[in-house]
């Protein structure tokens, strides 16, 4: 039966834009995000020309960067201290006189989120330790996980400040632009919901194999 027709105690709406959840290690708790895109991805592709004919065969995946919004709070954890700390953690160094002899630079290894120095932008200047994945959740109306994508090696590429205006009197965003190798999806309802599938309604996990060990 459509979900739009579906009355049965337990059936679930189809996934909400706002309803999701998003921690971005070492920089904000999931209340200060107001937005987050999901990852993409394309397929290059080689040609292959024979006479008048054209074939095309599958190359490289190229997963596309992401962008998520935020506000600023001042308290408990300042959103421009914690993206400002993990340019510091992974390595970035003001050219100051004492330090301009000191070849610093970043290194991928301490940019990625998962890094344990990381931490958050709390008022004191050092935070408690965030570091982690970068997870975006799809949850339902009863707040459960329905799914899940999961950023690997994931860092900041870019981030921007939105403008100050005496016009304004809106909360203060952060764009941030985030990097990353790859991404895996995982469908959760089968954790959520064990009696669809008694039902009848086919419902597995599902993540991408992982190379063989």
């Amino acid at each position: 039966m459509a979900f739009w027709t579906q009355t049965t105690p337990g059936t679930r709406d189809p996934k909400r834009d706002f309803r999701f959840l998003l921690q971005v290690p070492g920089v904000a708790e999931p209340w200060a995000v107001k937005s987050a895109a999901k990852p993409n991805w394309t397929v290059g592709e080689t040609p292959h020309n024979f006479i008048n004919h054209k074939f095309k065969f599958p190359g490289r995946i190229t997963w596309s960067d992401v962008q998520v919004v935020l506000v600023d709070p001042i308290e408990p954890y300042d959103t421009t201290l914690g993206v400002m700390q993990w340019l510091k953690t992974a390595g970035y160094r003001i050219p100051t006189t004492g330090t301009a002899n000191e070849p610093y630079s970043l290194a991928k290894s301490k940019a990625v989120f998962n890094n344990p120095e990381h931490r958050f932008g709390a008022p004191n200047g050092q935070g408690p330790a965030s570091g982690g994945n970068f997870v975006l959740k799809q949850i339902d109306a009863e707040g459960n996980s329905v799914d899940e994508w999961t950023l690997f090696n994931a860092w900041i590429k870019g981030f921007s400040v939105s403008q100050s205006n005496y016009e304004s009197d809106n909360m203060q965003q952060i764009t941030l632009t985030i990097a990353y190798d790859y991404a895996n999806y995982e469908h959760k309802l089968k954790q959520v919901n064990t009696a669809w599938k008694e039902e009848g309604v086919p419902i597995n996990d599902y993540t991408i194999p992982g190379n063989k060990q």
